[in-house]
This record gives C-alpha cells, structure tokens and sequence, in this order.
C-alpha cells in the first residue's frame, strides 16, 4: 500500500509520506483475505491522505504503467526492457511529478 501526504515546507516544495506497509506481504504466499485486510487497517489509519494506486504491465508488445487517483487515470508508455518494479517506480515517480493536482 502506498499512501501518500504530500507535506508543504517553509520553502513551498512538496515532500511526500508513504506508507509502505503492504509491501511487508508476499502477494504470492498470503491469502487474500489478510491482504484485504491489511489494506483497510491501514486506509482507515489515514483519512485525510490522497489514495493513490499504482501499477505497471510488461508485455512483449509493449509495456505501460498507469497511476489511479478518485477519477483520474494516467497511463503512459514504459521501455519494454524495464522491469515491472521499474514500471512501479516510474508511476510513483509520474504521481510525484504530478502531485500538485493531487494533493
């Protein structure tokens, strides 16, 4: 899960707080259910952060992320070389870089 606060400093830039918790679940080896809840306990515990959701696809005729904010989608093009992991970064990077629509 990532939730992120985008926090304004004395000099006007943008610093963000995540929450990286999910990220201790092994998708593979945890059922569902755990992971759901998880999620929740951990969405609850931030009411006034901005919801974004991330993810990135690697096929052989193209590869792409997109990033998720209430109704707003973006979706961008991401070399077919990279990683799935790099195609995370790179939506996480394309929310920071986007953020003062978010926040």
């Amino acid at each position: 899960m990532y939730s992120v606060k985008l926090q304004k400093h004395n000099h006007g830039s943008l610093r963000p707080n995540m929450n990286l918790t999910l990220t201790n679940y092994a998708k593979i080896t945890t059922n569902h259910q755990v992971l759901r809840k998880v999620y929740l306990d951990q969405k609850n515990k931030y009411p006034d952060f901005a919801q974004v959701y991330t993810d990135a696809s690697r096929h052989t005729e193209g590869s792409a992320a997109v990033v998720y904010h209430e109704q707003i989608q973006h979706v961008f093009g991401i070399p077919t070389q990279c990683r799935i992991f790099t195609g995370e970064v790179a939506a996480l990077r394309e929310t920071l870089t986007k953020s003062h629509r978010i926040g």
